[in-house]
């Protein structure tokens, strides 16, 4: 059981926390740093993204994983409310197809999401890999993320300096409750 890393297809433009947002929460009332400020806010949100194995950033991904079996757990989530994942794969006579979304159900606890056959999966060409097209991330930010993420950077932006390691911060303590099967 394996899945390989999920390529990125699609992805929203606006971040899930602005720039103004940021500066009415630093109290920063110049524009000279707003790029500065969009980095921070990207580079935050993809320790979050790493650290956790979370997508809080809306996108589209297309993973591909070697058996059924892998669908237990998809690689990424949450998986946006209302979406269903697109499964294609490739038949014994070497026909590639999309299934149809009927045959299968998706599981979600909020943050991991699991498909399911509705009767059994389809015989698939040996060696082939599963592709799983599939919509994740927050529709709406939740309160304690964004607020891990305006406390980071408030941190960043006003010490740039590296903390101890040995450190344990709020926003280290805001991230522990969103992580994903470790």
């Amino acid at each position: 059981m394996s899945w390989y890393s999920p390529m990125v297809t699609a992805e929203a433009e606006a971040l899930p926390v602005s720039v103004q947002t940021i500066k009415e929460r630093c109290m920063i009332d110049t524009d000279q740093d707003d790029a500065v400020i969009e980095m921070m806010i990207r580079e935050v949100i993809a320790v979050i993204e790493q650290t956790c194995n979370l997508s809080i950033w809306p996108k589209t991904l297309a993973a591909q994983c070697d058996s059924w079996a892998d669908l237990q757990r998809l690689p990424d989530g949450p998986l946006r409310p209302g979406s269903t994942p697109a499964i294609t794969y490739t038949q014994p006579d070497g026909q590639e197809v999309v299934l149809d979304p009927a045959a299968y159900r998706v599981r979600s606890d909020g943050l991991t999401a699991c498909l399911f056959p509705l009767t059994r999966w389809p015989q698939a060409h040996g060696g082939a890999a599963i592709l799983v097209t599939y919509e994740v991330g927050f529709a709406e930010l939740p309160l304690d993320l964004r607020l891990g993420i305006v406390m980071r950077i408030a941190e960043l932006y006003g010490n740039p300096e590296n903390r101890p390691a040995d450190r344990v911060t709020d926003f280290d303590r805001l991230l522990v409750n969103w992580r994903r099967g470790a």
